[in-house]
């Protein structure tokens, strides 16, 4: 972190001179790069990946903030707080929207008694405040009476504190929230989740907790949190405290982010619902009333853990992701094991769960059709035709080929990997006829 704190000494060595009126020190200066983007590029450089990922250390690119707080009206009233600010992106996009004033010491003074922010990071907040700062000067304010203003004394409501351990009785206002995306150890209170779960969930928890009614938040979130099985009822408790009001898939978070995002915007309710509507407000496809693979198919996830499950038990035929063929039929297995558990007698369907939005196809199947149990590995998702029949199994590759197959899961879980829960939803509009 050292190198990319003597990049902040930068962008404070120009605060400085605007606060000061020294304005020829400013010329030449790219104010679009330090405020769109420059940030994060020199945090990307300067700080190795590991280290950003261990912190959750990822600024939001110019495009996201676009998306994010596009759709705000041009004129914003109350404050706004962000509890995980880092260098201020989102701070940055509310400012936008915030008036000018001719004397940058009364505009600094308005936009600080309306932006509140917290960082674990003292090196953030500091490139947060230079660069509102240098926000409030690119747009034309400037030291008109020659006050020494000081960047010690500017934005008090920035401060160091971890959001999640010290969190505030009341929410001061309005929310933008892109938190950290790592993983935190549920506490013995969360009643939606427990032993390893998303922060950015967390943060979201704790918003709501302390936010007033008819408060707004807007947050940068994990897909995983839209779609993924295990946080329904992370889902249910928002939808119970607050009125989902946009849900807009955004894609990768940037280049170097190998996650998807979406963004969610809410609006806290008066009182907590208890009873919830469907699915639709996340932006999950609700085909109910549709055909789809589980109408046709027993789904469920291959029972072999390798290197959990001991070798006992009968020898089996073995079936690990790496063998599984692409779009191929596997008459015979070579590979065994030893293994107690559950095995899957064929013809069926093997789904790899590794998948990626930019993966050409979503859902690789290989159909499995030896004359033998076999022992699935848990990198796979098993699809059993009800019928018994190869023909099921052939229509089902044919559906997963399809483009319109791919579009249904892009929109459905833009999560690295399948769900059981995806797969069976997946539409399935042509079954087989039963032969005479």
């Amino acid at each position: 972190m050292i190198l990319f704190e003597e990049y902040v000494h930068e962008l404070e060595s120009y605060a400085t001179a605007a606060l000061a009126g020294n304005n020829q020190a400013l010329e030449g200066i790219d104010f679009t790069k330090l405020l769109n983007g420059g940030v994060g590029l020199e945090l990307r450089r300067r700080v190795a990946l590991e280290h950003r990922q261990q912190i959750g250390a990822f600024f939001t690119g110019e495009a996201l903030r676009l998306s994010a707080f596009g759709p705000i009206n041009s004129v914003v009233e109350g404050p706004v707080w962000d509890p995980a600010c880092g260098a201020g992106d989102l701070l940055l996009s509310y400012a936008e929207k915030l008036p000018i004033l001719p004397d940058i010491g009364d505009t600094i003074t308005n936009w600080g008694n309306k932006l509140y922010g917290n960082d674990i990071q003292d090196v953030f907040l500091r490139a947060a405040k230079a660069r509102l700062v240098l926000a409030a000067f690119a747009r034309g304010a400037r030291n008109l009476d020659e006050r020494n203003l000081s960047l010690q004394g500017v934005f008090p409501n920035l401060l160091q504190q971890d959001s999640l351990h010290t969190p505030r009785d009341e929410c001061p206002a309005d929310v933008v929230l892109n938190p950290p995306f790592i993983s935190l150890i549920a506490s013995r209170d969360c009643e939606w989740g427990s032993g390893s779960i998303s922060a950015a969930a967390v943060f979201v928890d704790m918003c709501l907790k302390v936010a007033s009614p008819g408060t707004r938040i807007i947050a940068i979130l994990p897909d995983v949190l839209r779609t993924g099985t295990r946080y329904e009822r992370w889902r249910k408790m928002v939808a119970e405290h607050a009125e989902v009001k946009r849900v807009d898939i955004y894609g990768p978070f940037d280049p170097q982010a190998d996650v998807d995002v979406f963004i969610l915007e809410l609006q806290v309710r008066h009182s907590r619902m208890l009873q919830l509507g469907q699915e639709g407000p996340w932006g999950l496809l609700n085909n109910s009333l549709q055909e789809k693979i589980s109408s046709y198919f027993s789904v469920s996830v291959g029972p072999v853990v390798p290197h959990r499950h001991r070798e006992e038990g009968p020898e089996l035929a073995f079936l690990h992701s790496r063998d599984a063929t692409p779009w191929g039929t596997l008459d015979q297995l070579a590979p065994r094991r030893r293994f107690t558990g559950t095995t899957h007698y064929p013809p069926f369907v093997v789904i790899r769960r590794t998948s990626s939005p930019s993966d050409r196809n979503r859902a690789i199947g290989t159909i499995i059709n030896c004359t033998e149990p076999v022992a699935v590995e848990n990198h796979l998702v098993v699809c059993k035709p009800n019928d018994g029949r190869i023909e099921s199994c052939q229509s089902l590759l044919d559906i997963l080929k399809s483009s319109s197959t791919n579009d249904w899961l892009n929109n459905r879980i833009r999560c690295r990997h399948l769900t059981v829960g995806a797969v069976k939803e997946i539409p399935f509009p042509y079954p087989p006829s039963p032969s005479e």
